[in-house]
């Protein structure tokens, strides 16, 4: 059974999202602590909405915040609990991005890693700006994959197209910095990118694909189709070694005028 509601896709796919999604780069983690850290010496606190399995909760707690990881999947949540488990400034919330379970202006900062696309828009934006201290900042992240970039790439993006569930509805890319800026009004908004290649082998890309919420499962007739034709592509292009996924690690910061 596929659940197309947007708590409930990543249930059966945590495993497969921790072991194969890619981070994100240092020099994104260093121009966040520039923006926030330079006017404070003190360890500021951050809301990781949509944190999923803990992936940039884990960079933000080793680069000096104490993070809390608002999570609404209990599976996914789960698993960043006993990847963070270690770390003293992680805190765990059964939450949601229109309902975050903080007071009245209790963060400095919002960071949202590859999750924006999923909240309810108009009600996350103003929930954002009633748990932020000012100014406040909301930082908003996609690991933004090339399509166009060669033969490969094309192929690939062809195959989701094609194969995958909802993958044209559900695509981060539907969320324009035009639309940013419109759900956010009066707010300052500044765009950066950072190079963020993945290499992988062939069951890498594989597992990489099986964790994102529009792939088949295994039991739906689109599966093996896909995973045929992905291997041939992967063949073609890379053979026996490893190949590179080009993106981008794009992100959005908006700051309250």
């Amino acid at each position: 059974m596929i659940d197309f509601k947007p708590k409930g896709r990543f249930s059966n796919r945590a495993d497969a999202y921790v072991k194969h999604r890619p981070s994100y780069p240092q020099s994104l983690l260093d121009s966040l602590k520039h923006k926030l850290m330079s006017a404070s010496s003190e360890a500021l606190s951050v809301a990781d909405i949509g944190s999923g399995t803990g992936i940039f909760s884990k960079l933000l707690l080793e680069n000096g915040f104490t993070v809390y990881g608002v999570e609404p999947n209990a599976p996914m949540r789960q698993r960043a609990e006993e990847m963070l488990s270690s770390y003293p400034h992680f805190h765990s919330i059964e939450g949601e991005a229109i309902r975050t379970m903080f007071p009245d202006k209790s963060v400095d900062a919002v960071t949202v890693a590859q999750a924006f696309h999923w909240f309810a828009l108009p009600e996350t934006v103003s929930e954002f700006a009633r748990i932020l201290r000012k100014p406040g900042l909301v930082v908003l992240i996609w690991n933004d994959r090339r399509t166009d970039v060669d033969e490969f790439h094309a192929g690939y993006e062809l195959l989701l197209v094609r194969y995958c569930l909802n993958y044209v509805e559900v695509n981060h890319r539907n969320i324009t910095a035009r639309m940013i800026q419109r759900l956010f009004p009066g707010w300052q908004l500044d765009v950066e990118h950072f190079a963020n290649d993945q290499l992988l082998d062939f069951s890498g890309l594989k597992g990489r694909l099986e964790s994102s919420s529009y792939c088949p499962p295994p039991d739906h007739p689109n599966y093996a189709p896909l995973m045929d034709k992905l291997h041939e592509l992967y063949k073609k292009h890379y053979g026996d070694g490893d190949g590179r996924l080009q993106q981008d690690c794009v992100a959005y910061y908006l700051v309250r005028q």
